[in-house]
């Protein structure tokens, strides 16, 4: 009687954890497209995110190209074993060190045979996101392509150590045309701008590079005058 209950239990947990799945969104910290190998499977059309579902097990290999020609061993920029947790939505990237990073993880789970019903038992999947769906934010700061936060200061600190507005000014372009930025990132620049016409410049230069568009509107608060935050009002409604 013992055995066939411990033989019940073993096939309930196998079975059970047979339904469920994990998804990984994969980018890299700069934007630029990219291929994937991911256990010796090929997602070789380039593009600046992969999204790769129905996920089983944890430890998986995966290799990622930087987008050239084609995948080719020269332009390897991460290989190696990564762990994916079972009944997540994870969230990743390649940070500028050529590591892989999660930097979020959503429960997300569902029924194997793609149903929309919940019929799994598994304790991953008492919450499943097909029955209660779980609401991603898409925006979460550009899924980590903002600056660091330690960079982030040294590039402040470099700010106000110049004594004159253009240089700041040359600083923070030469920072927007290699980093991401969130807008109250933004603001902070801005503030250690003297001239609301440097400001004003250098917010229209910075919306292309704002990770978080939907909270530009933070970045008026850096503008002492109405008009400037009149002109940059107009000058977004007609450049989005």
């Amino acid at each position: 009687m013992k055995k066939s209950f411990l033989i019940l239990a073993i096939l309930f947990i196998s079975t059970g954890y047979s339904f469920c799945f994990s998804s990984l969104n994969l980018s890299i910290h700069d934007g630029r497209s990219f291929y994937i190998l991911f256990d010796n499977v090929p997602y070789s059309t380039p593009a600046p995110e992969m999204s790769i579902e129905q996920i089983t097990g944890e430890k998986h290999f995966i290799k990622v190209f930087s987008d050239n020609n084609s995948p080719a061993l020269n332009n390897v920029i991460f290989s190696d074993y990564i762990y994916i947790p079972d009944g997540f939505i994870v969230f990743a990237v390649i940070d500028e060190y050529n590591k892989f990073l999660i930097y979020k993880k959503i429960t997300f789970n569902h029924s194997f045979t793609g149903s929309h019903k919940c019929t799994c038992n598994c304790e991953c999947c008492k919450n499943c996101t097909v029955c209660n769906p779980a609401k991603i934010n898409e925006n979460d700061e550009c899924k980590y392509s903002v600056i660091r936060e330690d960079n982030f200061n040294t590039l402040k600190n470099s700010i106000t150590s110049k004594s004159f507005e253009n240089t700041k000014k040359d600083i923070i372009i030469t920072a927007l045309d290699e980093n991401y930025f969130s807008a109250a990132q933004i603001k902070e620049l801005l503030n250690l701008l003297s001239f609301e016409s440097t400001k004003l410049e250098t917010a229209k230069y910075s919306y292309k590079k704002i990770c978080d568009k939907q909270n530009f509107s933070v970045v008026y608060d850096a503008f002492q005058f109405e008009s400037s935050v009149n002109a940059l009002s107009e000058w977004l409604r007609n450049n989005r």
